[in-house]
C-alpha cells in the first residue's frame, strides 16, 4: 500500500545502516498492507567473519592504474565486494523462507535497485511490488521484473 512507503522505505534505510559493507550499505524490507514480513542488509553469510570487501589487487588497493586513471576493476574505489556476500534483498527473502513465512502478495522496498540475481529471487518469492530509491548503473534486475509482471516504482517522498 503506498500509504506506508514513506515510512517503510525509513525502515529499509535504518537497516542499511546495519551493513559493515564499506562500498555500498543497502537496507531492504519485505512488507504487507503496512506489516513488516522480513527485512535485510547486505552483508556476508550467517557465521562468517563479516567483512565485505577485499584490497583490488589490480591496482593494490590504490583505485588508480596511472596517474589519474581509475581502476577498472574497483572503480577507483581500492576495494572489492568479497564473493560471499549477499545482498539485502536476497537476504530479507531468505530469512522469510527459513522461517516458512509467504511472501506472496507483497511489496519490496529497497535502497537500491535489485540487481539481476536478486530479481531472480522475487520474482518466484511470490513479491508483487518493488520500490527502490536509489538507481544503479545496471539495470536488467528491473528490466527482468517488469517483463514479468512486478509493479517498479522509484521511491519519491513527494510521490506520496
Amino acid at each position: 500500500m503506498k500509504k506506508y512507503d514513506n515510512v517503510m522505505m525509513n525502515n529499509a534505510y535504518s537497516w542499511a545502516n546495519e551493513s559493515c559493507c564499506k562500498r555500498k550499505k543497502v537496507g531492504a524490507i519485505i512488507a504487507n498492507e503496512g506489516r513488516t514480513i522480513s527485512n535485510g542488509y547486505n552483508g556476508t553469510i550467517s557465521g562468517a567473519v563479516n567483512n565485505c570487501e577485499k584490497k583490488c589487487e589490480k591496482c593494490n588497493g590504490k583505485g588508480k592504474l596511472d596517474l589519474d586513471i581509475d581502476c577498472p576493476v574497483c572503480k577507483g574505489q581500492g576495494i572489492i565486494t568479497n564473493k560471499d556476500v549477499i545482498h539485502a534483498e536476497a537476504n530479507a527473502i531468505l530469512f522469510a523462507a527459513n522461517r516458512g513465512i509467504p511472501l506472496r502478495g507483497t511489496t519490496l522496498y529497497v535502497t537500491t535497485i535489485p540487481c539481476i540475481e536478486c530479481a531472480k529471487m522475487i520474482i518466484p518469492a511470490g513479491i508483487v511490488r518493488v520500490v527502490y530509491a536509489e538507481t544503479y548503473h545496471d539495470l536488467s534486475g528491473k528490466k527482468l521484473l517488469l517483463e514479468n509482471g512486478i509493479e517498479v516504482e522509484k521511491f519519491s517522498e513527494n510521490n506520496f
